[in-house]
């Protein structure tokens, strides 16, 4: 497949194709170059010999651009999504703090690429997919082939870990065609690279935070101010509007998007508070990722809130608790990971560091031991402790758990690509700085006993980790990081 954008095949030359041992057939899909072998290497290599040539016209996402684009967003009108008390009083009355965040595009990369299989026999479709959007995938391979939606059966497969990466249906479409004109069953993967190229990203995105703050360092008033893509009206506009990629971008330019602030509207009790969203149009598809805007949202404010606690020479536990107000469940949460992981206040040099966050009806508190190391960062041990209610299968609840914070961590070290000349930077598993496993700490995790509604844990692990992380490195090195992946600006 060609670039992002209105991509169309120019050329490719078949001659040397034509000499591998099990190449079947090369299709021309006018968009994409497909060749048909007896099995992936055998078509992998034979893509690779045609040297498929494209011209793009329309998108071409650069980083500078888009870091322009939210910029733009952030300086001019949004969308106010949470309102309290009277926050313009508060700052003619106190002393101000400001600080600005961001985030890069996000991946998802699955295991498994974009993968389907099909079968085209007398003017009906079976398909085989793993899709969280069945009735979108139904769609997309029955207008493919024109048939009418009752001519298509679809044999969902196991999703696995997507994180949202399968509400995309385009393979749907593809794999259908290929089907129907080589008339026998196929079998479509994606490449990596591919797979990177055609993601639909967790949306790039700025913050700027500023607050109101007494002579002691207490929180008088707080702004909130994110720039980001409508990711969830774009994606919304995919799976149930059938829409293409580009005209679901375009449709959703300026749009309000009260899931771009999810996670910013924070637990603590202050009585002044704002939060708005500003529309940025970036130039790439973007769409869900596991924890969404909770992911970007928990690491601009609880990183703020440590910088405020600094500010004031407050203890960062001491400075949370002492805005608990209302919030039983998480003031446990922080108190009980405290005892757990011997917090020892975050000191200057101790590489301890704090974050808490509230999602969906669960709480969850987190402390990283973490240090500078050779290879950019050393995360000694990973402490939590969570509230989801009454829990139905402790096994699962922990390894859902242990997943979303190593998948924080994958987060806070990397899983993003910057763009450059329409294309992302990052072509492989290899350039997504992932933690090996040799790099996973020990991590600790204690549930709360509870009797409240049992909710969601399959995310809630995921969006304290990397402003944990930032916080611990400020107390080991007493440098502030302000962005994800948090050495993005160094590499």
């Amino acid at each position: 497949q060609g670039p992002l954008g209105d991509s169309i095949l120019k050329s490719f030359s078949r001659g040397s194709a034509n000499k591998i041992v099990g190449l079947i057939d090369v299709i021309d899909l006018g968009t994409a170059l497909v060749a048909v072998g007896t099995n992936w290497w055998v078509a992998n290599r034979a893509l690779d010999q045609m040297s498929p040539i494209f011209e793009t016209k329309g998108l071409s996402p650069d980083s500078r651009k888009m870091d322009d684009a939210l910029e733009k967003a952030l300086d001019g009108p949004g969308v106010r999504f949470a309102k309290r008390g009277n926050t313009k009083l508060a700052f003619d009355e106190n002393r101000t703090v400001s600080a600005s965040y961001s985030a890069q595009a996000a991946i998802h990369a699955p295991i498994e690429t974009r993968t389907a299989a099909a079968d085209f026999v007398d003017g009906r479709l079976k398909l085989w997919m793993a899709t969280q959007a069945p009735a979108a995938a139904v769609k997309a391979a029955a207008d493919a082939v024109g048939i009418g939606i009752d001519g298509v059966t679809l044999f969902p497969m196991l999703a696995g870990g997507s994180f949202g990466r399968n509400l995309d249906s385009k393979i749907a479409g593809q794999v259908a065609l290929i089907a129907k004109q080589m008339k026998r069953p196929v079998q479509l993967m994606w490449s990596r690279a591919e797979e990177m190229m055609h993601d639909q990203y967790r949306p790039p995105a700025m913050a700027k935070l500023d607050a109101a703050t007494d002579r002691a360092g207490r929180i008088q008033a707080l702004q909130i101010k994110i720039s980001a893509p409508a990711a969830a009206r774009e994606q919304s506009k995919r799976v149930f509007r059938h829409e293409d990629e580009i005209t679901a971008m375009q449709n959703s330019m300026g749009e309000p998007d009260i899931k771009a602030v999810a996670g910013a509207d924070v637990p603590y009790a202050l009585e002044n508070f704002t939060l708005d969203h500003h529309p940025a149009y970036v130039g790439v598809p973007t769409g869900n990722w596991r924890s969404n805007a909770h992911s970007y949202n928990a690491f601009f404010v609880e990183s703020f809130i440590d910088e405020l606690a600094a500010k004031a020479r407050i203890e960062p536990l001491s400075y949370r608790m002492s805005m608990m107000t209302g919030q039983p469940r998480l003031a446990r949460c922080l108190s009980g990971v405290a005892a757990m992981a011997g917090w020892d206040g975050g000191v200057d040099g101790s590489g301890m560091g704090l974050a808490c966050h509230a999602m969906r009806g669960g709480y969850i508190a987190v402390i990283v031991k973490a240090s500078r190391g050779d290879s950019g960062l050393d995360v000694k041990r990973i402490s939590a402790t969570v509230d989801i209610g009454r829990i139905i299968h402790p096994d699962i609840a922990r390894q859902q758990i242990e997943g979303g914070i190593i998948f924080g961590l994958a987060m806070a070290l990397g899983s993003s690509t910057a763009f450059d000349t329409g294309l992302p930077t990052a072509k492989g598993l290899r350039d997504l700085s992932l933690p090996r496993l040799a790099e996973i700490p020990e991590v600790q995790i204690e549930f709360i006993k509870s009797e409240e509604e049992p909710v969601g844990v399959e995310e809630i692990g995921v969006p304290a980790v990397a402003p944990a992380i930032a916080n611990a490195l400020f107390s080991a090195t007493g440098v502030r990081f302000r962005q994800l992946p948090l050495f993005a600006e160094a590499s």
